[in-house]
This record gives C-alpha cells, sequence and structure tokens, in this order.
C-alpha cells in the first residue's frame, strides 16, 4: 500500500521544526529509501526529502534579505 503526503499541510507544518530536525528527516528518509528503494513508501519519504530540503533553502533565502 502506498502512502501520500499532503502536500499543503506538510510543508506548513516544517515552519516549526528546527534546522536540526529538518537535516535529520532528510536524513532518515535517504537511509530508508537507501535500504528499501521499492517500498510502498518511497515517494512518501522522496516528497519529505524535498520538502524539507525546500524549507531550509526557504530560510537560507530569507536570512539573505536586507533589514
Amino acid at each position: 500500500m502506498t502512502e501520500n503526503i499532503n502536500h499543503t499541510t506538510y510543508p506548513k507544518m516544517l515552519r516549526s521544526k528546527s534546522i536540526d530536525s529538518l537535516k535529520f528527516i532528510i536524513s532518515d528518509c535517504q537511509a530508508a529509501l537507501k535500504a528499501n528503494p521499492t517500498c510502498g513508501k518511497a515517494g512518501y519519504y522522496a516528497d519529505e526529502i524535498a520538502y524539507a530540503g525546500m524549507e531550509l533553502k526557504r530560510r537560507n533565502d530569507v536570512s539573505r534579505i536586507p533589514r
């Protein structure tokens, strides 16, 4: 059975996570995909990696805005 990520609420939820938590999400999902790339949650893990990476990039971009 495949699991789908909620593409509306998941990215919003990541805004409350620390940078260390975002990095952990990415590494944990990468390890899960490496261990079993064809599992039913592979797409979910890939989405988690993408959204956590986008949140890290957003924070980096926001910090560069002159104030």
